[in-house]
């Protein structure tokens, strides 16, 4: 074994002093290792779902032509073979299934029709025993099917199940001290009952699938995993949810052993590589000398230690054991389950089947993979999850040499015969080395030019030969507008060292001939930057217009036109017209494809924006916090990234006053949207700070400013070990670097300014609660996790003191009948909070 074994009597000790003492009830995670045993894997399951839907548009066998039925080989023998391709994942087949049939597939329908009729497993039974006898707090489970509940009605089991449905209407952790065992099915479930709706599968598609846990799943998961009183137990699990669970428990801090010691992490077998290689390394064992060494990891087969420390746990508590329940096949296959569904429920045209199936044989999917590599940027994932979404699971990341990726690279055909390849994958790799060449202080960027170069050599040379005109014509303008997007960033990182080589120079008192020299260089890099932005948003519309509208998600160019808007106006000349003009448009474009995209959420019948399986619309908010930051700058005609405002708010017409304050709060009520909704990182955080320090020092308000800094660096020292990238991190420090060299550029140019601090005497209870809302946020302990931060002594309460010691943290100084009276209304008997009150009171302080 690559870990160490963990033994049943070990196992059987945790059930039964959970059933003993409530509060050390075990949590469990289960994973498919722990769900139905004749449930396929999941290249079979690709391909019997891709096989039926396109069998579904050519209607009765009987009826076909023998022309139909060499055609249809051929698309069934395509989808055996693409189906094989680490990128071409279920997700991504059912998302190219839903774009080219109009939406038409409901997938909420088709898993029902998959689990439907499933019986009972052996490892299921023994689960719902031990929940009849007490020793199980939670399940949290990733599977779809029911099996688990069925296997608890049928012993009398008591149980609740707990989805974003119940999380999102009831009102939080009402039912979390209650001593009934929840099973929580963190990605959705085909389970009904005649009493409650539940949240169906919502990670069938892959926009469903990347993209984090709704805010409060989110609280859920992470206040069921923080209780180190309690065992946490994996079972069937492997810990490949690379964009929901993995980063949360990256949360946790499980690199350190203090903080791991009551997991049991049980991978099959125990051989390594059933466990993910991101699992090892949130638990600080990323190789196999440190696996064997691990406190958290252990060695089991499932089900033979189950079913030992079953025995044992019922014989210590005298419990009735009862016969081990004996899996009964299911009445149908899966695959008949799935042919009647699809024959009874699917209709699509044959034109739109044999579309899905050449854009699985041209490899349509590579362009659209890439282009979502933008989505899951914003959204605040590093390089090595975006990559994962592609297909590539292993990478250097600080690398810069240009990787290829085979199955990311659409081949065309000459009238001569001739092979040409486009490498989409050269647009992920120039994207990751662009992140690493901006660390540089040449600001060169060759690696990364070079990749983009190449891709739109490639893709010209190909455009005359692209077979169909709204598809693959289309992708390949998508991919010039991305290259195009890159190279006008590099035109602005060239405008940033313009800038600063003419403050060097200034302020050098240098000769006037370098000075003009350097102007004419800011000139030639500001008319580069817009040249890759213009290209951008050409080529984008490009794309849109040779396509119809229902495959604007496999070829979203209006998210690209978007792209080429937001950045027009950063690099234009700082208070210009031209530049906020550009920069309002964008924050107006942006606004809209937020509603835009709620509206198609609405429409879908989808009661919770945050687990949409047809919109991600969490990822608009980050550049809409950045462009409203950016017309600030733009406003205050702040010359780079490092310096202080040239203007400040008393140098402002009225108008130009009210322009600051719009950008200003756009930025703030996208920043509080987002985290409405999710609670991941996000390394685009410091643009918040860096408006706010603006605005700061806008009104001459030093303190303020510096605080703003101090909590960004606080935020910053909360983000996990190995979440993000080291370039990435590096890339963020030096941001708050120079959101920091502004201060001190503000002091040179305009004095010491305004020292004044708050006066906590004048303060209204909400803006205190305000305050303490940032400080905590600023330090990544936003929502429940404050709270476990505030109750040190375990209490499960927080009271005015600790309110009172932590807002004195934050700089600001209450009494503590001050605290009791903020405190009011949120309160339980005895006058503190607890969790559901102290949400609440954060809430108020909106």
């Amino acid at each position: 074994m690559d870990v160490p074994e963990l033994l049943p009597q070990e196992l059987a000790q945790l059930f039964i002093q959970g059933a003993k003492d409530p509060s050390k009830k075990p949590v469990l995670i289960l994973g498919a290792g722990a769900s139905i045993p004749n449930l396929p894997s999941a290249y079979d399951l690709k391909v019997k779902i891709g096989s039926n839907a396109v069998k579904r548009s050519y209607g009765d066998p009987s009826s076909l032509t023998a022309q139909d039925k060499v055609e249809l080989e051929n698309a069934l023998k395509t989808i055996e073979q693409v189906c094989a391709g680490e990128h071409i994942t279920l997700e991504v087949l059912v998302s190219l299934i839903t774009f080219r049939s109009g939406g038409r597939l409901d997938t909420d329908a088709m898993w029902d029709a998959l689990c439907q009729d499933c019986q009972v497993n052996e490892f299921s039974h023994m689960i719902s025993m031990l929940i009849k006898f007490g020793c199980i707090d939670k399940i949290l489970t990733s599977n779809f099917d029911h099996v688990l509940e069925d296997a608890c009605d049928n012993v009398g089991a008591e149980y609740e199940c707990v989805s974003n449905v119940q999380l999102e209407s009831n009102e939080l952790y009402t039912f979390q001290n209650t001593d009934i065992t929840q099973i929580c099915p963190f990605h959705g479930t085909t389970y009904k009952d005649d009493e409650h709706e539940y949240t169906g599968p919502f990670t069938a598609t892959a926009a469903g699938l990347a993209k984090p846990f709704s805010k409060k799943m989110a609280e859920y998961i992470e206040d069921s995993l923080s209780d180190r009183n309690r065992p946490i137990i994996v079972f069937g699990y492997s810990g490949s949810d690379h964009f929901d669970l993995n980063p949360l428990l990256s949360s946790l801090h499980l690199e350190d052993e203090s903080n791991c010691s009551n997991w049991y992490w049980c991978i099959h077998a125990g051989n390594g590589s059933n466990c993910s290689q991101a699992v090892r390394n949130i638990f600080g064992a990323p190789t196999l000398k440190e696996l064997k060494h691990s406190n958290a990891l252990y060695g089991a087969d499932t089900l033979s230690i189950l079913k030992s420390a079953y025995e044992q746990v019922a014989q210590e508590l005298h419990k009735q054991s009862g016969p081990i329940y004996e899996y009964k096949p299911t009445e149908s296959t899966y695959e008949e389950r799935l042919e009647n569904w699809f024959n009874d429920e699917f209709e699509w045209s044959r034109h739109e089947a044999n579309d899905f199936v050449m854009d699985l044989q041209d490899n349509l999917a590579a362009a659209w993979i890439v282009s979502e590599h933008y989505r899951l940027v914003q959204m605040g994932y590093d390089e090595e999850y975006c990559f994962r979404f592609a297909g590539i699971f292993d990478i250097n990341t600080e690398s810069l040499e240009v990787g290829h990726y085979p199955h990311l690279v659409i081949t065309f055909t000459s009238p001569k015969g001739e092979k040409k390849l486009v490498e989409f994958g050269n647009i992920l790799e120039a994207a990751r080395i662009y992140r690493i060449e901006m660390n540089f202080k040449d600001q060169a960027f060759p690696v990364t030019s070079l990749a983009m170069n190449t891709f739109i050599e490639q893709a010209k040379s190909c455009m005359d030969y692209a077979p169909r005109n709204d598809t693959e014509k289309a992708a390949l303008h998508l991919g010039l507008a991305i290259a195009y997007d890159y190279l006008g960033l590099i035109g602005g990182r060239h405008v940033t060292k313009a800038l600063k080589a003419i403050k060097k120079l200034k302020r050098e008192n240098a000769d006037a001939t370098e000075i003009i020299q350097q102007e004419k260089e800011l000139a030639k890099a500001r008319e580069a930057a817009s040249n890759g932005f213009e290209k951008c948003i050409k080529y984008a519309t490009l794309a849109k217009d040779e396509m119809d509208g229902s495959l604007e998600k496999l070829i979203p160019a209006l998210t690209w036109i978007q792209v080429g808007l937001d950045n027009m106006g950063r690099f234009k000349v700082p208070g210009s017209n031209e530049a906020i003009e550009w920069l309002t448009r964008a924050i107006q474009g942006r606004q809209a494809m937020i509603q835009n995209d709620i509206q198609q959420s609405i429409d879908a019948g989808e009661t919770n924006i945050a687990t949409s399986k047809v919109v991600a619309v969490d990822m608009h908010y980050p550049p809409l916090w950045r462009r409203g930051g950016e017309l600030v700058q733009q406003v205050l005609e702040t010359q780079g990234f490092n310096t202080a405002p040239n203007k400040l708010m008393s140098d402002l017409s009225q108008e130009r006053q009210e322009l600051a304050e719009y950008g200003f709060e756009t930025s703030e009520a996208a920043y509080e949207k987002f985290r409405e909704i999710n609670k991941a990182s996000n390394l685009n955080f410091p643009a918040i700070f860096d408006v706010r320090v603006l605005m700061a020092l806008a009104k001459n308000d030093i303190v303020t400013a510096q605080n703003e800094v101090e909590n960004c660096r606080i935020m910053l020292d909360s983000i996990p070990k190995r979440e993000f990238s080291e370039s990435k991190i590096k890339s963020t420090t030096n941001w708050i670097n120079n959101i920091e060299a502004r201060i001190e550029d503000c002091i040179q140019r305009h004095g010491e300014g305004n020292h004044s601090v708050l006066n906590p005497d004048t303060m209204t209870y909400q803006e205190l609660i305000m305050v303490l809302r940032r400080h905590l946020d600023s330090m990544g302990l936003s929502g429940v996790k404050g709270f476990h931060y505030m109750d040190k002594n375990d209490n499960k309460r927080v009271g005015a003191i600790e309110i009172q010691k932590e807002l004195e943290t934050a700089g600001i100084s209450i009494t503590k009948s001050r605290a009791h009276e903020m405190m009011h209304g949120f309160v339980r008997p005895g006058g503190e909070l607890d969790v559901p009150g102290y949400l609440r009171f954060m809430e108020s302080g909106k």
